[in-house]
């Protein structure tokens, strides 16, 4: 029975590791007996784009990092990679202290995927976090463009209470005006693809015409009030958004919660769940279920975009 034990949890480790390295172990095995067969028209067509077909973990793992990378957080991927491993042993370990090779399989996915899906979830704050950012500084530059009349010297006098990476934005705008070119319009024009928002570019477009009729400066404050209104309208989505995370979490604590009171209250519950594959077994669905609850919640959560889609 330990023999069984073990041999089971070093396979489920090893199928780890595998996955996180994308190995393929029918393609490995094909190529060492040179069988080749029929590709299906799913795999020709992945082929013909330049892609291969993904397994569900492959897939989270691959969403990660399309995250990471357009929140400009590529160079934290391995760190979370590393974490993954870390999580998915420790949940190996538990199910081994706790003799029950089910249980250490579905915990040792949980660790696995715990770190991806925290990625996952990460967008919607850091989405947040950027626009606010932004608002506030095309906010405060307006502001002070209304009173000084000069563009460049609004930006310098509030560079430095921006966040990043608006601020560099700005930097790189001050730069093309005073070093490369003096021309406040096609510095405009530069910094404007800078930040993938319609808001960011129509302000730019916006400021352009302001520069060449000051008369018309009101219109760079109706985009500063419009982009108030978004910001308001996307905090609320986000709240929606969250929220079946959220009672995901209250279900978990309601499923898992009565387990502990269950087996204070009933001393001999605890041989049965613990020491009968019986028990083991219900122990490790319950763990799935609620690994699979915790999945669907991630997925609902993320907000629509090319960035997230899986």
């Amino acid at each position: 029975m330990d023999l069984f034990f073990t041999a089971l949890v070093t396979v489920s480790i090893a199928a780890a590791f595998v996955l996180i390295t994308g190995i393929s172990p029918g393609e490995t095995v094909a190529a060492l007996f040179s069988r080749q067969r029929q590709p299906s028209l799913e795999a020709e067509l992945l082929n013909i784009r330049g892609l291969k077909k993904q397994n569900f973990i492959e897939r989270q793992f691959s969403l990660a990092k399309a995250i990471l990378e357009i929140t400009e957080r590529g160079n934290e991927y391995a760190r979370y990679k590393r974490l993954s491993i870390l999580f998915a042993a420790i949940g190996a370990g538990i199910g081994a202290v706790l003799l029950n090779p089910f249980l250490a399989a579905v915990l040792l996915a949980a660790g696995l995927l715990g770190p991806m899906f925290a990625v996952q979830l990460s967008v919607t704050s850091f989405q947040a976090e950027s626009r606010e950012t932004l608002y506030a500084a095309i906010s405060t530059v307006t502001g002070s463009f209304d009173q000084l009349k000069d563009l460049p010297a609004s930006v310098s006098a509030n560079i430095n209470h921006m966040g990043a990476p608006v601020q560099a934005v700005f930097q790189e705008f001050l730069r093309q005006c005073t070093i490369i070119n003096p021309s406040v319009a096609r510095a405009l024009t530069i910094v404007s693809g800078m930040i993938d928002s319609d808001n960011w570019r129509e302000w730019c477009d916006t400021a352009q015409i302001c520069i060449e009729n000051p008369s018309k400066k009101e219109a760079l404050r109706e985009v500063v009030e419009k982009c108030n209104k978004q910001n308001q309208i996307h905090a609320e989505l986000d709240m929606i958004l969250r929220r079946p995370f959220r009672d995901m979490i209250k279900m978990a604590c309601i499923v898992i919660g009565p387990i502990p009171f269950i087996c204070f209250i009933f001393p001999d519950a605890v041989p049965v769940l613990f020491g009968t594959w019986q028990g083991k077994a219900a122990l490790a669905i319950i763990a799935a279920a609620v690994l699979h609850g915790f999945y669907r919640a991630v997925h609902a959560s993320r907000p629509l975009g090319k960035a997230v889609e899986a």
